[in-house]
């Protein structure tokens, strides 16, 4: 199974609620009918389908899922047909996150192309380039090994019949990372879609805030008592380290049928919430 872009370093944590999830864009993908679906599913499947289920998770010898979200699309070229399946109660073990599997109309027949992990087409919609061809807007919250989310906003194509994800934005909050250097604190607060410039074509406005400090050994040791707080699950727990001040800040991609543009005023800021793993 290929490893695919936002899953490095990632490590799924139950001790973070759902409810700090943070999700913006709406689905709005086409329905698709019964018999075309059951192809789908058969070509996806590595193991037997039974009804809408299949007996074997992608790439494993254990596990059975149901489709939990369906995206087709012509994500290859404008008259290439393929779909991008989510493979419901599958996990990518040392994430905790969700399987993918690519399946394209191949020669007349549906056939697997890719599993794709840590990757849900429940949270993705639907886009069209200039030229017919059709991409995916996705979001995605993923678990650090410290139970803080990263949100990352990327763009989803097919290529050599391989998915591939270009990232757009990504939040990053390492304040309980606890290593030397900086530490940062952003959150995502809003994501619009619109268009911003009157060109016809709809653009993306994130709404985010952003702090940052150094951890100095001071701070290090804080965030440690706190982790270790966190990790007993004692309350009161002890404070992690904060930025001093949180700004916020506005970011907007404008979109003229090809690709995605950070405007002049956004570059700086997008640079300033880059997070290197």
């Amino acid at each position: 199974m290929r490893c695919v872009l936002l899953i490095l370093a990632v490590f799924a944590s139950v001790a973070f609620g759902q409810d700090e999830e943070r999700w913006f864009l709406s689905s709005d993908t086409s329905p698709v009918d019964s018999n075309k679906q059951a192809a789908i599913l058969k070509a996806a499947c590595e193991g037997d389908v039974h009804g809408d289920s299949c007996s074997k998770c992608p790439d494993s010898d254990e596990g059975s899922w149901t489709m939990s979200s369906l995206v087709l699309g012509h994500f290859s070229s404008a008259r290439g047909e393929e779909a991008l399946v989510g493979a419901g109660s599958c996990f990518y073990p040392p994430a905790g996150l969700g399987v993918g599997i690519l399946v394209g109309l191949r020669d007349g027949k549906w056939t697997k192309l890719e599993s794709v992990l840590a990757f849900n087409p429940d949270r993705c919609t639907q886009k069209k380039l200039r030229s017919g061809r059709e991409f995916l807007l996705c979001e995605s919250n993923e678990y650090t090994r410290d139970s803080q989310i990263l949100y990352s906003l990327s763009t989803v194509l097919v290529e050599n019949d391989e998915v591939k994800f270009h990232n757009l934005f990504t939040a990053a909050d390492t304040t309980r990372f606890c290593w030397e250097g900086k530490a940062q604190e952003a959150k995502v607060q809003k994501v619009e879609l619109g268009d911003l410039n009157g060109d016809g074509w709809e653009d993306i406005s994130i709404t985010a805030t952003f702090g940052s400090f150094q951890m100095t050994e001071r701070r290090q040791e804080q965030c440690k008592a706190a982790e270790e707080d966190r990790i007993q699950d004692r309350k009161p727990g002890k404070a992690f380290p904060r930025p001093a001040a949180i700004k916020t800040y506005k970011i907007e991609l404008l979109f003229d049928g090809n690709r995605y543009t950070a405007t002049p005023e956004s570059r700086a800021a997008i640079a300033l919430f880059h997070w290197d793993r």
